[in-house]
Parts: C-alpha cells; sequence; structure tokens
C-alpha cells in the first residue's frame, strides 16, 4: 500500500496549530520530545525543567519511565504502552491514530490519568515526527454529552474525576431533582415483600 507523503503544514497553520488548548507535543522516531505548545508546557513543565529533548514517558511522569534503573522505552510495560504505540504507527504509516489510554503516575489507581491522544505522523528533513494531541478523557466525555457511570454502584464521575451519587450529579451539573416513585414492573414486587 502506498502511502501519501505528508509533511509539515505551512507557518500560519502551524500557528493556529499551536494556538490550540490542547497539550501539543512533537515526538522525534525515539519518543523525544522536539517542540510543544503552551498547554502542553503548562501540563507538562515542572518548574526550572526544560522538556525538549526528553522522552515521552518522562515528560509525562509516567511512573515506568521514572524507576532508577529504567527509562521511557526500556521498561517491561512499554511495548504495552498506547501512547507509544500510536505514536510509532503514526510515524510508520504517516497516518492519524488515536487511542484512549491510561498513564499511571503514581503507585495508585487514583494516580492514573486517562486521556484520548491523537498522534498525527509526518516526514520533515528526512526523519518521521508525529504531532501528538492529549485530551483529558473524563473532561471530554462530559462535554460530548457522555456521563461515565460506575457499574457497580451507579456513582457518576464529574469533570473533575470526583464521583458523585446520581442525585446529587444531576443536582450540581444540570440543577435537576430526583423524586422518587415505583415503575409498573418494580411496584406490585414491592408491595409483595
Amino acid at each position: 500500500m502506498t502511502v501519501p507523503k505528508r509533511s509539515l503544514p505551512d507557518a500560519p497553520a502551524l500557528h493556529a496549530l499551536w494556538a490550540l488548548p490542547y497539550p501539543l507535543m512533537v515526538l522525534d522516531e525515539e519518543m523525544r520530545v522536539c517542540g510543544q505548545n503552551d498547554a502542553a508546557r503548562g501540563l507538562l513543565t515542572e518548574v526550572g525543567r526544560k522538556e525538549l529533548g526528553r522522552k515521552c514517558g518522562e515528560v509525562l511522569s509516567c511512573l515506568h519511565a521514572r524507576r532508577a534503573d529504567d527509562c521511557c522505552g526500556d521498561t517491561e510495560h512499554c511495548p504495552e504502552c498506547g501512547v507509544r504505540n500510536g505514536v510509532v504507527q503514526a510515524q510508520r504509516e504517516l497516518s492519524t491514530v488515536q487511542a484512549c489510554v491510561s498513564i499511571q503516575r503514581g503507585p495508585g489507581a487514583e494516580d492514573s490519568v486517562h486521556m484520548l491522544v491523537t498522534a498525527v505522523g509526518y516526514e520533515q528533513a528526512g526523519g518521521r515526527r508525529a504531532v501528538v494531541m492529549l485530551q483529558d478523557i473524563p473532561g471530554l466525555s462530559v462535554s460530548a454529552g457522555l456521563i461515565p457511570v460506575c457499574a457497580a454502584c451507579h456513582k457518576m464521575r464529574d469533570e473533575a474525576g470526583e464521583w458523585h451519587d446520581l442525585g446529587a450529579f444531576l443536582y450540581q451539573q444540570h440543577n435537576l431533582v430526583l423524586t422518587h416513585t415505583l415503575c409498573p414492573d418494580c411496584g406490585p414486587n414491592r408491595r409483595n415483600r
């Protein structure tokens, strides 16, 4: 299959791309950060630390990449990394790849960050790179009309990642109040108990 060659957009288009409110990074074939927009700087940069030239997992504070004896690309978890696999595929095929990923930034489940990662591969100066956009999944879900609901307890997660019972969520998010009654299917069953 022949893949059309994709190159870097012209300067005005690049400025528009860089102005998006989502964190954007350019990664080379070694997963090193070659560029980032202001939104990425605000999300990724620690005070006094430069991100350019560092590997993606280090910049995203991946727990596995922060181990003393390993770095991004060298851990046993890297072959399953959704960010890495999406970027590699986008660069190889000069295509656009999206993946929902969970980045483990600490030892507990509450330390996971859930993101939609979009990688767009292109060629520049004989090498392949990818523009990577990171979007917060909880924020996307609620703003797109999707509400994350726990399958076990039916609590709902808001944009800040906080879990609420159904009534509190609907009141806080939509100023709705629940009333309680029994439907025709449940009513007769409850009365016979």
